[in-house]
């Protein structure tokens, strides 16, 4: 029974490392720093992968905008992730919270 609640233990332990590492490598905490406030409203982070950074785009027009600024948004998210290599912009709805 002993052994269980080590092996527990230990497996928990790895659990909350892995958020850890992954909140800290996370580019959408970043994102306020980076992208207009008006911007904000039509993105989402969509995944972080191998220096990948895709972000979720509400509409063509506004990938297009993005794409326009994609030099500048990829230097200054290199400022908070030097590992980051790329930005992708991807059509996908964009879910927003409603006020009460």
């Amino acid at each position: 029974m002993e052994d269980l609640k080590i092996t527990v233990a230990a497996v928990l332990k790895d659990l909350e490392t892995r958020k850890t590492r992954a909140a800290a490598n996370d580019p959408g905490q970043y994102f306020d720093k980076v992208f207009a406030k008006k911007e904000l409203r039509h993105i989402r982070p969509a995944y972080f992968r191998n220096g990948i950074c895709a972000i979720s785009v509400e509409s063509s027009t506004w990938m297009y905008h993005l794409n326009l600024r994609k030099q500048d948004l990829l230097a200054k998210m290199r400022e908070f992730l030097p590992d980051i290599k790329d930005i992708r912009f991807v059509l996908g709805e964009i879910k927003v919270a409603k006020k009460k």
